[in-house]
């Protein structure tokens, strides 16, 4: 006890004695301490040794969101309070630049920042003392002591060494300059973290991201000294019983563990130290109960050591020993061959042929499968797994108008298709909800209508009383709600394989909703009659309510529609992409549909809220329903992308771009961008509805998300036309043609005349433009045989002949290409020895409008040579020609 005393005590005083020295070191001088959201900047007629009170900056606490690409580095701030955190230095701005710095802006500016800007924050290392000419920012927010937020430090714009005028209160007006350029460049470590906004919101709204340091090196510092204090008090409650120890070490452990998601962040640090502390004071209890129990159990060990060291050294030999036999006799003995089920058995007397046996035995279920086969039309079938079926129902509904005392309803007439697996009694469920049955007729008599004990649902069932197809014919009638010319009525379908549901409207030239939905249905017309018609083989709760359409417009609610659209021409056709952003002021989204152009066809419908799409053609137009996970309340995005199969040829092609319609808005404002590929060119004939706006001024919504194109695309940028429109539809012409490729070339020949052969190696590099172009093509000599062909990007090459006989080689790519293209080929010619003069030919590239060729010759040591005839060519000195050719023999060329 009096050992455990002492060393508490000591602890205690190592602690009282450490950590105020740790803490007094961690505090900044006394002349640079001011506010918390207060900068002082030193000069010669206002040291940094004076009252905070005079000082004339007068910064406040600002949590800012900064916006994309505004990275904010200060240099020496460190977490303030909690255990030793203190903030630095950072250099003030030189004299000349001190009257253009800006006052801070306000917390609400800041915090109006863009959506989706990033925000990039970086711890600073510390800083030097500090010195005139340089600033002290110190920051601590009230009531969290080991975290400082990130701050954006005020500087005064002038500092008067005669006269300082009162600190202005907070949120006063200040004056700012228009723009101030810093060249911040982070410390070695500095940490950098992007955040990402998600989502929409008003610019109204504040900032959605609030940035805390927290100082780790205090953080660790007091975590330390609250385990050492838990580890302390389990020592001296190392006498009390077990189960209080056990009951305080559970609530040690359980405590913090349920309490960190509930408590602030600053509260972990003692949830840390508890649950740390815990554990180290139940590890110690558990070493002084073991220490304790060391000689006890050591005399136990030595008194029964001798008398069973005998029979346990036994037992384990005898173990050992039978369990090798085992395996050894399992390693030896084989695997028993497996048994082969006759298929067939012929029961035969002894001695007789088993030709002539009489019976013959099988099993049950290849003996069901034989007389299946043999008797197709009296088959023996397993039993169904369902007694029976609807395979089909078509419900029709109608108004039925009030009379005889009776309101108006809705009478629903239901044709279903029934089938049974049993020759007996079936009951089979109808698929319809609680409804007021009128009439059944089951195959053309009475249906048994029968009521199920556990009705459910779908309460109704008839009986069938033998194996086939059935026809059932159901009459039932349902509640109206009816206000004046509008009305609805619930019906409970369930699912069923085939499904189908007409409605027959009271009048024409109504707004039906199923669901909520007005795009869901198809509506038909015949004999002055109109009718509505949807699939209902999923079953549900169906939910049809209509009303005339000049009453229907205030239930729409009020939303506004924002669009982009691009239309991107190149060789494989022509790609429309539409951005439509939907805005909801009032009311509800449940869906979207658009008018479809005919000469255009839907490759992808995207978007967050998109749950699916499909395309309905009605006589000569064509309609895309968008359909929505949610019902739509504030805004979504739609993104539809179509193609056109309009090709440009080598002559110019007239292309006629078509507005998409929305149906329900004929007003939107939006932009219309036309980028063309690099080989085309394009300008605009005619248009309706649009007005062209400057592109270098146009800019695409930041709502539309990445602009087209991603890496290796070759759509221009930016587009080539932009106009701008607020009705639908508009159309736009276009005349579209191909540039003519122009090609510049300069070809590298090395030539090295031997006995029999000339060897030639040719480097011509290609400078294409206007056009890209998927090969290029060489005119060769005639008795050129070419051995090696490379090139960037190449795909193939191949010799043939041309309409007048010449050869040509031609080296395809694996894309159409522009720019520098370089094409090597090394080949040879047949000489002959006899002749004494040598013509030489060389490969020439076609298509060019400028080529520059150099040569370099190289002969046999055995021959001597000059030049007879120069067609052109104008010799150089060997010695300073092209390094590139000199590089292709170490021996010295006779001609350049």
């Amino acid at each position: 006890r009096f050992v455990g005393l002492a060393a508490a005590t000591a602890v205690l005083l190592v602690l009282g004695t450490v950590l105020p020295s740790i803490l007094l070191t961690a505090v900044p001088p006394q002349s640079l301490v001011g506010r918390p959201d207060s900068l002082a900047v030193a000069t010669d007629s206002a040291p940094a040794g004076m009252d905070p009170a005079d000082s004339p900056a007068d910064g406040g606490m600002m949590n800012r969101a900064l916006v994309e690409g505004d990275e904010f580095t200060m240099k020496g701030i460190g977490a303030v309070g909690g255990m030793g955190g203190g903030g630095g230095t950072a250099p003030a701005a030189p004299p000349e630049a001190a009257s253009e710095s800006p006052v801070a802006e306000s917390a609400d500016r800041a915090a109006k920042s863009e959506d989706g800007k990033r925000i990039a924050k970086k711890p600073a290392p510390p800083a030097p003392p500090a010195s005139f000419g340089q600033s002290v920012v110190q920051s601590a927010p009230e009531n969290v002591p080991d975290q400082t937020r990130l701050v954006r430090p005020q500087v005064q714009s002038q500092v008067d060494t005669a006269v300082r005028p009162p600190a202005s209160p907070r949120g006063a007006n200040r004056g700012a300059v228009m723009s101030l350029a810093l060249n911040i460049k982070p410390p070695e470590g500095t940490v950098r973290r992007h955040f990402h906004f998600l989502g929409s919101r008003d610019s109204q709204q504040q900032a959605d991201l609030d940035i805390v340091y927290q100082d780790l090196e205090s953080q660790s510092t007091a975590r330390g000294f609250f385990i050492v204090l838990v580890l302390v008090g389990c020592w001296f409650f190392r006498q009390r019983p077990v189960s209080e120890r056990v009951v305080l070490v559970i609530a040690a452990l359980v405590g913090p563990m349920a309490l960190v998601t509930v408590l602030p962040v600053w509260c972990h640090l003692y949830l840390d130290g508890l649950f740390l502390g815990a554990t180290a004071g139940g590890g110690l209890w558990l070493a002084i109960g073991m220490v304790g129990g060391l000689g006890p159990g050591w005399a136990l060990l030595k008194a029964n050591l001798r008398r069973d060291l005998l029979d346990i050294g036994a037992g384990l030999v005898l173990a050992a020993s039978l369990l090798s036999q085992d395996g050894w006799s399992q390693d030896k003995s084989r695997p028993a061959p497996p048994v082969i089920q006759p298929l067939e058995v012929v029961p035969v007397e002894p001695g007789q042929d088993p030709k002539d046996a009489s019976r013959v035995l099988l099993p049950r279920s290849e003996f069901l499968r034989l007389w299946n086969l043999a008797y197709p039309d009296r088959q023996v079938l397993s039993p169904a797994p369902r007694s029976g079926v609807v395979s089909h129902a078509s419900w029709t509904a109608r108004v039925v108008p009030a009379g005889d005392g009776v309101g108006a309803r809705i009478a629903v007439r239901g044709d279903l298709q029934l089938y049974s697996f049993r020759n007996g009694q079936v009951v089979l469920p109808i698929p319809i909800g609680s409804v007021a049955i009128g009439g059944a007729r089951l195959n053309g008599k009475a249906a048994p209508l029968v009521t199920r004990a556990k009705p459910g649902a779908y309460p109704l069932a008839v009986v069938l009383e033998r194996r086939g197809a059935h026809h059932l014919e159901v009459d039932c009638e349902v509640p109206l709600v009816q206000a004046g010319p509008a009305g609805q009525f619930s019906l409970n379908l369930a699912p069923v394989p085939a499904g189908r549901l007409r409605f027959e409207l009271p009048q024409r030239d109504l707004l039906v909703r199923v669901n909520g939905s007005t795009t869901r249905h198809r509506r038909g017309a015949a004999d002055e009659n109109e009718w509505v018609e949807l699939g209902v083989n999923d079953g549900g709760v169906l939910r049809v309510a209509w009303q005339p359409r000049q009453a229907a417009d205030g239930a729409d609610g009020l939303v506004q529609l924002e669009s982009f659209t691009s239309v991107h021409v190149s060789d494989p056709g022509v790609r429309h992409r539409g951005h439509f952003r939907f805005r909801v002021r009032q009311g509800g989204l449940p869906e979207a549909a658009f008018e479809l152009p005919a000469s255009v066809r839907v490759q992808a419908v995207t978007g967050v809220d998109v749950g699916g799409w499909d395309v309905v053609a009605d006589d000569n137009s064509r309609r895309l329903r968008v359909f929505f996970r949610r019902r739509i309340t504030d805004e979504t995005v739609v993104q539809i992308e179509l193609f056109q199969d309009r090709r440009v040829g080598d002559q110019s092609t007239m292309l006629k771009i078509e507005s998409l319609g929305v149906a329900g808005f004929d007003r939107d404002k939006g932009q219309l961008a036309v980028f063309v590929d690099s080989q085309f060119t394009v300008r605009s004939t005619a248009n309706t509805n649009l007005r062209q706006v400057d592109v270098a001024q146009a800019v695409r919504p930041s709502w539309c998300g990445k602009p087209e194109g991603g890496e290796g695309s070759r759509i221009a940028a930016p587009p080539q036309l932009v106009f701008g429109y607020i009705t639908r539809p508009f159309g736009l012409t276009l005349s579209v043609s191909r540039r003519t490729p122009r090609a510049n070339a300069v070809a590298r020949h090395g030539v090295r005349i031997e006995h029999r052969k000339v060897r030639l190696a040719s480097r011509i590099q290609w400078q294409l433009s206007q056009a890209a172009r998927g090969n290029v093509t060489f005119s060769l000599p005639l008795d050129y045989l070419p051995v090696s062909v490379e090139a960037a990007g190449l795909a193939d090459w191949f010799v043939h002949a041309a309409d007048d006989g010449n050869r040509r080689l031609t080296v395809e790519f694996d894309r159409p290409r522009t720019g520098s293209v370089e094409v090597v080929l090394e080949g040879s010619l047949p000489r002959s020895p006899e002749f004494e003069e040598l013509e030489l030919a060389l490969p020439h590239p076609l298509g060019v409008e400028r080529l520059a060729s150099r040569i370099m010759v190289w002969l046999d040591e055995a021959y001597s040579a000059g030049i007879a005839e120069r067609s052109g060519w104008r010799p150089v000195d060997p010695a300073s020609a092209d390094r590139d050719l000199r590089q292709l023999d170490a021996r010295e060329a006779r001609v350049a």
